[in-house]
């Protein structure tokens, strides 16, 4: 039997020498086995062994495969360095149709370390949109203009990183600026951030940087390079570096410099998708009694117990407060943001009815305390463009409108009169500083707009006065003051054989009253040798003769200057102002200080005021956050 054994095994091996393919159960191996089995009542048995048994094999091969009979049984196959479980893993369970993890551990999708018991993460990247140290000696692909364009330079005080940066001109004079610009445009969100140091005049000459237009950050002064960034939005931008030097005196190297600007945008990938059939564009996903969720849409009614959403309209059922930014809301809507640039609640009416329309509307009922407001606005940091409420306007409208219904606030004047301790006001504006200013307003255009208008009577405590540009700065000019209303016309004219007639404009006519008890007055100035002039009014009041006097016959010129009442407030004289106290004004009035004329004396009486504003706010630093319009000028400074 033995010799048999023997005989069939060499007879085998002889056959796997000749054809390299061995077939039982089937005459016909495919040829791709090496070892073809058919059978429909048997199978192959791997050998069987214990853990313990596997792990005395002396350096098992690569592929090596057996069936373990206790700890885990199973097929393991051998994988050059450990034995790997061949029908599943110890993790994960199949049970039927349904697979499990069998453990107490996490499940990681895109992260090695789960946190929780399912956790994904996606990838995100990064684009450089633009990396430019100036290294090429070149503003490329930045922009200069103004009245002294910038320019790239080695000068290492100058340089923050490498050999290279671009600053301003040190020609450029007072009153000028320079300008350098960047459009950039972002697929996706990103961050902007360069460095940037000044060495200028502090408090006066200012660099400003602007994205689309809203100024974001000032530098003035002798500051080092410091690097600074601000978020930017996907689509174009268009990115702004302003130096403005003002009307007198240098400070430091009188220029400013940047450099090593970078732009970054940063894509994020989807990292769940869920599909159940029921899903669409803005459903959100919300969860039963029993913790299953289902896509469900917003606009039907959805609710948390403290928030319920019924159609397009979402109400928080609770009486507690509402936090954006902050995790203790002390109002019942409390938000707090710190993003340059952007606005922490923002809100716009697209509304086109024939029909009052508000982006904002703010309501008070309170009639217990001083100085409620239905809305109210403050900045509380040091700077000089910071501004507590602001409006604006596209077309028609007020850029800020206020109705004043007995408003009594502690600073409001308020009086012993008919009024009782009450006064109605539109928009009050009160100002306490010596450079504060009570109510500021700005209309580039003088040509047809105003800077402020009032439709009805005014009245100024102090001086009425006008900023007129001079060369020692703009200086102020004052209005006379009379306790009638009086408007004045001048001329010029020439005798012919000693008389002439005066026909006042229609313009004129129409804006004055002149009857016998409201006579029009007129001076005459001859620039010429005669006799005299007299005038002669004419009886409609449209105009008046002049005639020399003793018949005389020169052919002299003359000026005239002429005033009459306006009309409808003819008998206007002095009157009672109902805003200040009932009592003897001029015993507590004082002697008012001239205003001075010098540019270097008002200087340091607005550098003394910044210091004790700074100290007031516990600030120190020059540099400062602010979101302003454009800065066209520096007018009054």
């Amino acid at each position: 039997m033995k010799k048999t054994l023997l005989l069939f095994i060499g007879i085998l091996f002889t056959i796997i020498n000749l054809t390299a393919q061995v077939g039982i159960g089937t005459t016909n191996p495919d040829a791709s086995a090496l070892l073809e089995l058919n059978s429909t009542d048997a199978g192959l048995l791997i050998p069987k062994m214990t853990e313990a048994q596997r792990d005395l094999i002396t350096s098992p091969a690569t592929g090596l495969l057996i069936f373990q009979t206790d700890n885990s049984p199973g097929f393991y196959y051998y994988t050059s360095s450990t034995w790997t479980s061949f029908a599943n893993d110890v993790d994960w369970t199949i049970s039927g149709d349904d697979m499990y993890n069998a453990n107490v551990g996490n499940i990681g999708i895109g992260t090695t370390a789960p946190s929780t018991k399912l956790h994904i993460e996606g990838a995100s990247s990064s684009t450089t949109v633009l990396d430019d140290g100036f290294e090429d000696n070149n503003l490329a692909p930045f922009t200069s203009s103004g009245s002294r364009t910038w320019e790239t330079t080695n000068n290492a005080p100058e340089v923050n990183t490498g050999t290279y940066a671009a600053r301003t001109r040190t020609a450029l004079l007072d009153n000028e600026s320079s300008t350098l610009e960047y459009a950039a445009t972002l697929v996706s969100n990103g961050t902007l951030s360069f460095a940037v140091t000044t060495s200028t005049e502090s408090g006066w000459d200012e660099l400003t940087f602007y994205i689309d237009g809203a100024a974001q950050t000032v530098w003035s002064g002798i500051t080092p390079y410091t690097t600074v960034s601000y978020p930017l939005t996907s689509g174009a931008h268009t990115l702004t570096w302003t130096y403005l030097k003002d009307s007198s005196f240098d400070g430091g190297l009188d220029r400013v410099a940047i450099d090593d600007v970078l732009i970054v945008s940063t894509t994020g990938g989807s990292v769940l998708r869920i599909v159940d059939g029921s899903q669409a564009s803005g459903y959100v996903l919300a969860s039963d009694a029993n913790g299953n969720a289902s896509w469900a849409d917003p606009s039907g009614t959805i609710s948390d117990g403290d928030w319920t959403v019924t159609g397009a309209n979402m109400v928080n059922a609770n009486s507690g407060n509402v936090g954006v930014g902050v995790g203790v809301p002390t109002s019942l809507f409390h938000a707090e943001g710190t993003e340059p640039g952007n606005s922490i609640i923002y809100a716009e009416n697209f509304g086109t009815t024939l029909k009052e329309t508000y982006g904002v509307h703010g309501v008070t009922n309170s009639v217990n305390d001083i100085g409620s407001s239905g809305v109210f606005g403050e900045s509380v940091t040091f700077g000089d463009h910071e501004i507590g409420v602001k409006g604006d306007y596209a077309f028609w409208g007020a850029a800020v409108a206020g109705i004043g219904w007995a408003t009594d606030e502690a600073d409001m004047p308020t009086t012993g009169s008919a009024f009782g301790e009450t006064n109605d006001m539109g928009v009050y504006g009160g100002a306490n500083f010596p450079t504060a200013i009570g109510i500021y307003g700005l209309n580039y255009n003088v040509s047809t707009g105003f800077a402020g208008y009032f439709d009805g009577n005014h009245a100024i405590t102090g001086t009425k006065s006008a900023s007129i540009p001079t060369k020692n700065g703009n200086q102020l000019v004052y209005a006379m003051e009379s306790p009638e209303i009086w408007f004045e016309d001048f001329g010029q004219a020439t005798l012919i054989n000693g008389t002439v007639h005066i026909t006042f404009d229609e313009l004129y006519s129409d804006a004055v009253f002149i009857d016998g008890n409201h006579p029009m007055h007129v001076f005459l100035q001859e620039q010429g040798d005669c006799n005299g002039l007299f005038f002669i009014p004419d009886s409609d009041g449209k105009g008046f003769t002049v005639k020399e006097k003793q018949h005389g016959n020169s052919n002299i010129t003359f000026s005239y200057r002429v005033t009459a009442k306006r009309r409808f407030f003819q008998d206007h004289r002095f009157g009672l102002d109902p805003l200040q106290p009932f009592e003897n004004n001029l015993a507590k009035t004082k002697y008012v200080k001239p205003r001075t004329k010098n540019i270097s004396e008002m200087k340091a009486i607005i550098s003394k005021a910044r210091q004790e504003k700074e100290s007031k706010r516990g600030s120190t630093s020059i540099n400062k956050k602010i979101k302003p319009t454009d800065k066209k000028s520096k007018k009054g400074k």
